[in-house]
């Protein structure tokens, strides 16, 4: 947490944990302090919002993949619309349709690693509302939605620290969506910051006492990911 207070005070992060289904204990922790695009979905429309330069990089790999939907531009991303899927479909045929859904694969699959892999797959995090079955099937007006929170928020990292808790490591990576020099070289110093910034943290946080255990290591990555 105080990690995440450090690397990600304002809007469009996020601070994801998991745990052991037996142990209960930590297993690892995603914890996205930049974001390049947000994605927003009500109804059958999702909004791409591009929150970096590399943002707009990527946000113009997406009509291709998003087939099955009508593209609008817009002076700031762009959205994509879908049809309302028709009545009488079986399940199965329900959700094999194109969808806003689409939208949440696109921005994950289709990018291809061009330097430093790491051995953690491009990770879109998503939050998704119980409305998001509207897509599919017919919904009951809710009495209240005070939040009006939207069908599902997607973001595409540009900046995410992966903390591996078993092994005591934290990989801080950086991903840039296209190629030029001058992009990797900016993403380079960022992850070497974000690394400052770990280590930091982990001394801040450690106990005194002179049996306290080492902060954990810290990894350095940078992604350079195309179409």
């Amino acid at each position: 947490l105080a990690l995440y207070q450090a690397l990600a005070p304002g809007a469009n992060t996020a601070l994801l944990e998991s745990r052991d289904a037996v142990t209960k204990l930590a297993e690892h922790s995603f914890l996205l302090s930049r974001a390049a695009v947000r994605a927003e979905c009500r109804g059958q429309t999702v909004v791409f919002e591009p929150l970096s330069p590399q943002g707009s990089f990527a946000i113009a790999q997406l009509p291709k993949r998003l087939t099955g939907a009508h593209i609008t531009h817009t002076s700031n991303g762009l959205t994509a619309c879908w049809p309302p899927v028709p009545a009488g479909l079986s399940d199965r045929e329900r959700i094999a349709r194109p969808s806003p859904l689409d939208a949440i694969r696109a921005l994950t699959f289709g990018w291809s690693v061009e330097s430093s892999p790491v051995h953690d797959p491009l990770r879109v995090t998503c939050v998704f509302s119980y409305e998001l079955l509207s897509v599919y099937e017919a919904l009951t007006t809710p009495k209240s939605d005070p939040l009006n929170f939207p069908d599902f928020v997607a973001w595409l990292p540009e900046e995410l620290v992966v903390m591996d808790h078993k092994r005591g490591q934290t990989t801080p990576v950086c991903f840039v969506y296209h190629g030029e020099a001058v992009a990797s070289r900016q993403a380079s110093a960022r992850v070497e910051a974000l690394a400052t910034t770990i280590q930091r943290v982990a001394e801040a946080s450690r106990p005194v006492a002179a049996d306290s255990p080492t902060a954990p290591t810290v990894q350095a990555t940078c992604d350079t990911s195309d179409s």
